[in-house]
């Protein structure tokens, strides 16, 4: 499933993918949650680019009930990523010490950031111009994805079997967030209340996504969107966002609130990918353009529009 064409953590999932003939019993989950099964609506609302001033590539990956965007861009080609902040208009750089690149994802509303830097694949959480590592004990490789008031963080890891398997960090403990017979997990989003979305394979190697609340597991059905990835949820649970694949060569977002499944594609793109949603329904992603470069956007459905 690797589609996420130039983010280097948790939504690609590549080690995930390379292992899709291993059995997953993804099914023996306790419960389905299947949404209303209505059509696609193409989004309306507004789409606005987000590009770091003389950026080769943008990249949009975490957003807050403020509104704040995280995130990551390279000046050029080749060289290491730099993380930034919008807020308010204003860009402001959060860089790695010693300039090892820095990649962030998500965001709340402390302003609190986790990401990863990745020429070391080190995670860690950063606040107050502070970084502290995240590492989950014995793994090769952590990456936090996502955090939430609370202060609690998912993500996954990487361990010595080569194995992709998901988290949340809750204080000092790591909790794993996989079942019995699964091979690998990715954990995408968490709530305000500490409800856990991600994704996994089943024993064909088709992508099935999950939500966990107190060690409980539900599969995650999205009608009209094959092979649809679940990448994030609104702190107050309401909306889940996601990528999936409407026809070949596409690879476009979905927004799912209240019964309504909508579309979401940036104007022009072939490529739209969503990584984080806040509980106003304000999306944060990117898409590429013709000539393969990336740009940050945030997409704002009618109903916030209007409370402007």
């Amino acid at each position: 499933m690797s589609r996420h064409f130039t983010q280097p953590a948790p939504r690609a999932a590549n080690e995930l993918t390379d292992r899709s003939n291993k059995q997953l019993a993804a099914y023996a989950l306790a419960a389905i949650v299947v949404f209303a099964c209505v059509p696609f609506m193409m989004a309306q609302g507004t789409y606005t680019q987000i590009d770091y001033p003389g950026a080769a590539d943008t990249n949009g990956q975490g957003i807050n009930n403020h509104g704040d965007v995280s995130g990551w861009f390279v000046f050029t080609s080749g060289l290491p990523q730099n993380g930034f902040v919008l807020r308010n208009g204003v860009y402001s750089n959060v860089d790695y010490p010693q300039k090892r690149g820095t990649t962030l994802f998500g965001i709340n509303d402390a302003g609190e950031i986790v990401g990863s830097t990745p020429q070391t694949d080190i995670g860690f959480l950063y606040d107050a111009n502070q970084f502290t590592t995240i590492a989950y004990p014995n793994a090769l490789i952590t990456y936090p994805y996502a955090i939430n008031d609370a202060g609690n963080i998912v993500g996954y890891f990487l361990n010595k079997q080569q194995e992709d398997i998901g988290f949340e960090l809750v204080g000092t403990s790591y909790v794993p967030i996989i079942q019995e017979g699964w091979s690998g997990s990715v954990a995408t989003g968490i709530t305000a209340e500490g409800s856990v979305v991600g994704y996994t394979l089943n024993e064909r190697g088709t992508l099935v996504n999950f939500i966990e609340t107190d060690g409980s597991y539900s599969v995650l059905v999205i009608p009209g969107a094959p092979d649809a990835s679940v990448t994030g949820i609104s702190p107050n649970g309401n909306i889940l966002v996601g990528d999936y694949q409407p026809s070949s060569g596409v690879f476009a977002a979905f927004s799912y609130q209240g019964g309504v499944v909508q579309n979401i594609e940036f104007p022009g793109a072939a490529i739209t990918l969503v990584s984080e949603v806040n509980d106003s329904g304000v999306v944060v992603g990117t898409w590429e353009d013709a000539s393969g470069d990336s740009h940050g956007f945030t997409w704002t459905p009618p109903a916030a529009d209007e409370k402007k």
